[in-house]
């Protein structure tokens, strides 16, 4: 997500919040790249590691290509005469969000409850800051006894499981929840991290509803999640 060009002109540089440290150390130290414009791209609204890092601004994940634009043609007219791209970000039409982008991912009506088994720092602060945008109330369980317990007392509407978990393994989670008759026909997501021949079916035989392998597209997460719901709202 460095867009990084060493030896030829650019006009403007976009770096996930995974690379705010470069930004800060070399981007910011290089004679060819002091001057040229960082904009930062994260799922948090950390303003003062933009400050400290030098950039000139941050978007929030998820970034479709009309805010993307936008946000370009705005620092464009900011710079007036002294950026080289306000001539053809200024006349650039705003664009429409195509299908893929927009389709099975609207905010939900309902603000369903999700609860996500997960424990991976990094996919947790992923995970639950996208599915917050996206009108979620996001409950963690970090192991698998965890997520067995946060079932059965708080009654989520959907589980996102991981598969490799601590002290209780995903798959044994979902058992767990399957026999339990208060909680069994939440529908959960088995996700893993570890993607072998066979693994769709081994989660869908525990007792998954559906299944997705890391690294999990976002947009796709949440069209798995509404589907599901929708499935649930069917039945009843």
């Amino acid at each position: 997500e460095l867009g990084f060009i060493t030896y030829h002109r650019t006009d403007s540089i976009r770096v996930s919040e995974a690379g705010i440290a470069v930004a800060k150390e070399y981007l910011k130290e290089d004679d060819r790249t002091l001057a040229v414009p960082v904009i930062i791209v994260s799922v948090l609204d950390d303003q003062k590691q933009v400050a400290v890092s030098g950039a000139a601004g941050c978007l929030l994940k998820p970034v479709s290509r009309p805010k993307l634009y936008e946000a370009l043609r705005q620092f464009a007219v900011e710079q007036g005469e002294n950026s080289a791209i306000a001539d053809d970000l200024t006349k650039m039409p705003v664009l429409v969000e195509n299908r893929e982008e927009s389709e099975g991912t609207a905010v939900p009506e309902t603000h369903a409850r999700i609860l996500l088994a997960e424990d991976n720092k990094a996919n947790i602060t992923t995970f639950t800051s996208y599915l917050a945008v996206k009108g979620f109330e996001v409950i963690v369980a970090h192991d698998g006894l965890e997520a067995v317990a946060l079932t059965k007392s708080d009654q989520p509407d959907l589980i996102i499981m991981d598969i490799q978990m601590p002290k209780m393994n995903g798959l044994d989670a979902i058992r767990v929840i399957r026999a339990d008759e208060t909680v069994h026909d939440i529908p959960i997501i088995a996700v893993t991290a570890l993607a072998m021949a066979g693994d769709e079916e081994a989660c869908l035989a525990a007792g998954a509803n559906a299944y997705l392998s890391k690294p999990v597209r976002l947009v796709e997460l949440v069209e798995t999640i509404n589907m599901q719901l929708n499935l649930v709202t069917e039945k009843i």
